[in-house]
């Protein structure tokens, strides 16, 4: 999907990885207080907890992000994923 290609391009230009770039996001709203995810070992935990921390999503590519991939609404409601 064109969503796919726009977030790893986003990704790409802040040196991120499309995981990291989905948490950033997600972390970056007040109004989020939990962000709720699946790992399959320590080592997947670990590299989300290092992307939870550090330096924040700007202004530019959070827009980016809200412009070009959270358009489509079910990308947003896990009951649409298959």
């Amino acid at each position: 999907k064109k969503q796919i290609v726009a977030a790893k391009e986003i990704a790409q230009q802040n040196d991120l990885s499309i995981g990291e770039l989905a948490l950033k996001y997600c972390l970056q709203f007040e109004c989020i207080d939990y962000v709720n995810f699946g790992v399959d070992g320590i080592g997947q935990l670990e590299q989300i907890l290092k992307w939870s921390h550090g330096k924040t999503l700007s202004l530019e590519t959070l827009n980016q992000v809200q412009k070009h991939i959270v358009t489509e609404s079910t990308l947003l409601d896990p009951r649409g994923w298959k």
